[in-house]
C-alpha cells in the first residue's frame, strides 16, 4: 500500500513539481505509518501491564509473560486509568486515519503537519501524566515524535514540534509538583532536578540536530534539481 501510493505520488507532476515537496508527501506517509504503529506497540504493552497489576488481579497464564518483561506488580493500573489510556490510543489513533485519508487525497492543508505535531505531542504527554511521568520511558517519544517531523523537511516545522514537546514536557514536571484529578490518586513522582535538566536539553538539541539535516538535506536536493533543469535545457 505505501509503495504503491510512493509510486503515484513520485509521478504526479502536477500536484507535487517540486522535489522538496515530494518529499513531503512521501515523508507523510511513511511517518504516519510509524505513527500508527507506534500506537498499536505501546498500547499493546499497556494492556500486558494492565493484565498483569489490574485491581481485580492478574488475568490467568500471564504470569509468565508478566515475569519475563519485568512488570512491576507492587504499582496496580485503575480501572479509570485505564479507560483514559484507552481513549487515548483511540483518539490517536483515529487522528492518524485523518491524516493518511488527508494525504490518500492529497489534499493537505498547511495547518495540518502543525496541527499533527500538536496532537502528538498533546496525546504523549496525556499518557505520560497518566502513567509514570518523567520516569516513564515514553518520555523517549518527544524525540522521536522531532524525528518523524523532521523527515517533512520543514524547518519551521522542526521549531514548532521542537518547542511543543519542550511545552509538553514542562508541563508533566508541573503536574508532577501540581497534581491535579487523577493524578491525586496516583501522584507521579517527581524526579531530581539534574534529570530534568537533561532531558529539556536532550529535546532541544534533538531540534538542533533535526534542524540541520533539514538544511543540509533540503540544499543537496535542490541543487541535484536545478543540476537536472539546466541537463533538459542543455539537451
Amino acid at each position: 500500500m505505501i509503495s504503491q501510493i510512493s509510486n503515484k505520488l513520485a509521478l504526479d507532476s502536477v500536484s507535487w513539481s517540486s522535489p522538496l515537496r515530494r518529499a513531503a508527501g512521501l515523508a507523510d506517509y511513511r511517518s504516519n505509518a510509524i505513527r500508527m504503529s507506534a500506537i498499536g506497540g505501546f498500547y499493546g504493552i499497556h494492556l500486558l501491564n494492565y493484565s498483569a497489576n489490574s485491581e481485580s488481579g492478574p488475568i490467568a497464564g500471564i504470569g509468565i509473560l508478566a515475569s519475563f518483561l519485568q512488570l512491576d506488580s507492587t504499582m496496580q493500573v485503575t480501572s479509570r486509568t485505564h479507560l483514559a489510556l484507552s481513549l487515548i490510543a483511540l483518539m490517536w489513533s483515529g487522528w492518524a486515519l485523518v491524516i493518511h485519508r488527508s494525504l490518500f487525497e492529497q489534499r493537505l492543508p498547511k495547518w495540518l503537519p502543525y496541527a499533527t505535531a500538536l496532537v502528538d505531542v498533546s496525546l504523549l504527554t496525556g499518557i505520560l501524566l497518566l502513567s509514570a511521568g518523567a520516569q516513564n520511558p515514553l518520555v523517549c517519544g518527544y524525540l522521536l515524535i522531532i524525528m518523524l517531523v523532521a523527515m517533512r523537511l520543514d524547518l519551521r516545522l522542526v521549531r514548532w514540534s521542537t518547542l511543543c514537546a519542550f511545552l509538553g514536557l514542562l508541563t508533566i514536571l508541573a503536574a508532577t509538583k501540581w497534581p491535579k484529578g487523577l493524578l491525586l490518586e496516583q501522584p507521579l513522582q517527581l524526579i531530581p532536578r539534574h534529570y530534568q535538566l537533561m532531558l529539556g536539553l536532550a529535546i532541544l538539541l534533538a531540534g538542533l540536530i533535526a534542524g540541520q539535516w533539514v538544511r543540509s538535506t533540503s540544499l543537496l536536493m535542490d541543487s541535484e534539481h536545478e543540476s537536472v533543469l539546466q541537463e533538459k535545457a542543455n539537451g
